[in-house]
């Protein structure tokens, strides 16, 4: 008799299913898998004694602020992704576990505000919201022919990544059409 295949199931959070710890010279970062389809790099693990967090990436302007692109909005989150920083750090890399393994690709999102900008180049950002746990904030550059552009957090170091095809375009889409629906708005004003 053959084995039953693993049953998959639909989340309906964000379940942290795969994980790396990395070492870069004294820094310690974090490179994470949430349900098969977000991929978050480059957290940094922060450990001040008895205290231990982590720090998601930030972009850095050209006057040395950081604007953050990234914050975890759940308790249970956090808790999950600094539990499994500090077990990997400590005892190695663990294996997938088998509940992880259990979740199916994807996750829920919607996109949240708009904010218009008063620059030649970057005129947008806009929220998307993940599983309510999640909130990310994507750029919209204007191209000097007229035509924008989707820009994901960290650009440059692509510390943010949609590994699954279908939703990376659903959430393009829906971006987009958040902007482009943001601008007819003030338009209208």
């Amino acid at each position: 008799m053959a084995a039953a295949a693993p049953e998959i199931c639909r989340a309906a959070q964000l379940r942290v299913t795969a994980f790396k710890a990395v070492h870069s010279g004294a820094e310690k970062e974090i490179n994470l898998t949430f349900n098969h389809a977000l991929a978050l790099a480059r957290l940094r693990l922060v450990s001040n004694g008895e205290f231990n967090s982590f720090q998601l990436p930030a972009y850095e302007g050209k006057n040395g602020k950081l604007y953050p692109e990234m914050r975890i909005l759940t308790q249970r989150l956090h808790t999950e992704v600094l539990e499994r920083a500090l077990a990997a750090f400590k005892k190695g890399p663990s294996p997938t576990s088998a509940a992880a393994q259990k979740i199916a690709p994807g996750a829920d999102f919607r996109v949240g505000s708009v904010a218009l900008l008063p620059y030649p180049k970057r005129v947008a950002n806009v929220e998307v919201v993940f599983e309510n746990e999640l909130a990310v904030v994507f750029g919209i550059l204007k191209k000097p022919n007229g035509a924008v552009e989707l820009l994901y957090p960290g650009q440059g170091s692509k510390c943010f990544k949609i590994l699954d095809p279908k939703l990376r375009l659903r959430i393009e889409k829906d971006i987009l059409a958040a902007y482009h629906n943001a601008i007819k708005i003030e338009e209208n004003k």
